[in-house]
């Protein structure tokens, strides 16, 4: 109920949850331990800041096109994770090629040079991909551009405007950041090599489309459903 961003009372969401009004607040605390903030006002109830869209594979799955459905090998969701990147590492050898690992929070996150990712909950798209190609590392120096021009196309088809590619792993909207995208890789038996396109890309609060240009929230998820039809754009893609 609280996904609207529109504020609910107590009294309310307990009649809808079945439970009693401290059960509410202890949820909300629980919400607040999370990062996730949310506005108390006397006399009107509870809201999320901005809303909150959670992933969807039903959703992903039925924007995709039936070429890309047939090509993924495969979605799986978490609700908190080390890390998207770790966990297919940990799995890759079990795994199809094409395979997506989503998460609504990373404990773990890193990027180039092994810096940290502040991850907070269902306010970032965090996303790793697995992908194999019967080629030599020599033959993959390309990809991080394009797995970056992939990424551009699919928020470009949903009417982003003003977005440039820096060189390699970097998206940028009106110069700032908007996209942190890295590749791992590793040579599996028979020379066949496993690579790990990441992303991670924030949300924009006030829309995709009149942001400063200081601004550095970057995806946009202000309209219904924002971020289920960006992942499905940019995993097609890919």
């Amino acid at each position: 109920m609280l996904a609207d961003g529109k504020f609910h009372s107590g009294e309310i969401l307990g009649e809808a949850l079945g439970i009693t009004r401290a059960a509410v607040w202890k949820h909300l605390r629980a919400l607040k331990v999370r990062g996730i903030e949310i506005h108390s006002v006397p006399g009107k109830g509870h809201r999320l800041a901005g809303g909150i869209e959670l992933l969807s594979e039903m959703k992903i799955r039925a924007g995709l096109s039936d070429a890309a459905r047939a090509r993924l090998g495969g979605i799986e969701l978490f609700q908190q994770i080390d890390s998207t990147n770790s966990e297919l590492r940990r799995r890759a050898s079990g795994l199809p090629s094409a395979y997506a690992c989503f998460a609504e929070t990373q404990s773990v996150g890193r990027g180039r040079n092994n810096r940290a990712w502040v991850s907070p909950y269902a306010r970032n798209l965090y996303l790793s991909l697995l992908w194999r190609f019967n080629a030599g590392p020599d033959a993959l120096s390309g990809l991080s551009l394009a797995v970056g021009v992939a990424v551009l196309r699919a928020l470009q088809g949903m009417g982003v405007d003003g977005i440039g590619l820096k060189w390699p792993n970097d998206l940028l909207l009106r110069g700032a950041k908007l996209v942190d995208l890295v590749r791992a890789g590793g040579v599996l038996m028979g020379g066949l090599r496993k690579v790990l396109p990441g992303a991670q890309a924030r949300p924009m609060s006030s829309g995709p489309y009149n942001l400063p240009p200081s601004t550095t929230c970057w995806w946009p998820c202000a309209e219904p459903d924002t971020t289920s039809r960006a992942t499905q754009s940019a995993t097609a893609d890919f």
